[in-house]
C-alpha cells in the first residue's frame, strides 16, 4: 500500500478523483460508472443504447465526482492526498448513478480518516523524498 502513495505523490500526483466517472461494461453489455460492477446501478447498455449518450452521462458523473464538488472535501487541507476516497462507499448518488444527487455530494469524514492519511506522510516522509 505504501509504495503506490510514494509513487504516485513522489512525481506530484494530486488525487481529485477515484475512478468514479469511467465506463465499466459488464459481460452482458451493462454500462456503469465505476469498476465496483456488482453495487452499480447500469446508465446504459452498449448492445442498445446510443454510445453518445452513454459518454456523455459519463463526462458529467466524473466531473461532479472531482474532489473539488464534493463536502466537505472540498473545504479540506488533504482533499489531493486522500482524494475524497471511494464515491460509491460515501455517496448513495454516485451508486444509484443520480446526477442530480450528485450535484449536492456531501459526507462525514472522520478525525480517523485524516489521521491516517497525516500518519501516512510522516511516515512516508524521507521516501518520497529519495
Amino acid at each position: 500500500m505504501d509504495k503506490p502513495f510514494i509513487n504516485f505523490h513522489k512525481n506530484g500526483g494530486l488525487e481529485d478523483n477515484c475512478d468514479y466517472g469511467n465506463l465499466a461494461i459488464s459481460a452482458d453489455g451493462n454500462v456503469v460508472l465505476c469498476p465496483i460492477l456488482q453495487q452499480m446501478k447500469s446508465i446504459g447498455n452498449v448492445r442498445s443504447d446510443d454510445f453518445t449518450s452513454i459518454l456523455t452521462v459519463a463526462k458529467k458523473a466524473r466531473e461532479l465526482a472531482n474532489v473539488n464538488n464534493l463536502m466537505p472535501c472540498k473545504e479540506c487541507e488533504l482533499k489531493y492526498i486522500c482524494g475524497g476516497d471511494c464515491r460509491v462507499k460515501y455517496f448513495d448518488g454516485f451508486k444509484e448513478c443520480n446526477l442530480k444527487m450528485m450535484e449536492n455530494a456531501n459526507r462525514k469524514c472522520s478525525l480517523g480518516n485524516k489521521e491516517y492519511f497525516y500518519d501516512m506522510m510522516i511516515r512516508l516522509n524521507e521516501k518520497m523524498f529519495q
